[in-house]
This record gives structure tokens, C-alpha cells and sequence, in this order.
């Protein structure tokens, strides 16, 4: 993968799997489970069966603080950066924005191992 720095593999390394949640403004709540898997030069989300769904995108944007930019969340288009954690934080990562859609909550587990 070009343009992608050793530092930032090591915190997708160490995503075990990202879970989005959407509370839309009148209370109701959908979320969704993902990894990370690349396409083509990108790394994007993907179901942890490896699908990629048409409502629910997004992809790394390998920068010095590297982000994950979601562009579809429940169907929805959106344009939001979510934060990588850092790779020296010992715990799961929740980051809550947010949007005109609602209020979106992202959480980063942790993989047990490297790989």
C-alpha cells in the first residue's frame, strides 16, 4: 500500500474491529460492526465477513495523524474524521460527533495480538 506510513499500519494493526453507532435525533439507534480491509489503494471499511455495504462506508486517509473518513452511515451521506487511537492507549477508543443526521459513536477495540 503506497503513501501508507509504517506508523499508521501499526495503529490499523491494532484495531481489532470498529463498531458505528447512529442515534438519529428522535431516539432510535442502529449500529454496525466492521474491520478494516483494503481495495484497491485504500483501506475501507468492511463487515467482518469482508463485505463492503453500499450504506455504511468509509476509509483510511493515511495523513500524520491518520483519520477515518465515513461517507455513508446508515445510508446517510456524511463527511466526518474520526480519529485512529494511539497505539500506545492500553484501552478500547469511543469518539462521539456530532452530525446533521444525528450523533454518531464510533469505538475502536483492540486487537489482542499484532499481526
Amino acid at each position: 500500500m503506497k503513501n501508507i506510513n509504517p506508523e499508521t499500519l501499526q495503529k490499523i494493526s491494532l484495531i481489532d474491529w470498529i463498531s458505528i453507532l447512529l442515534k438519529y435525533s428522535k431516539g432510535k439507534i442502529v449500529s454496525r460492526e466492521f474491520r478494516l480491509k483494503k481495495r484497491g489503494e485504500r483501506i475501507e471499511l468492511a463487515t467482518r465477513n469482508g463485505n463492503f455495504l453500499p450504506g455504511w462506508q468509509g476509509y483510511i486517509i493515511p495523513k500524520k495523524d491518520p483519520v477515518i473518513h465515513l461517507t455513508r452511515v446508515d445510508g446517510h451521506s456524511v463527511s466526518l474524521d474520526v480519529p485512529l487511537p494511539s497505539p500506545d492507549s492500553s484501552r478500547d477508543t469511543f469518539v462521539t460527533k456530532e452530525t446533521p443526521v444525528g450523533k454518531i459513536m464510533v469505538l475502536f477495540t483492540k486487537s489482542l495480538t499484532e499481526f
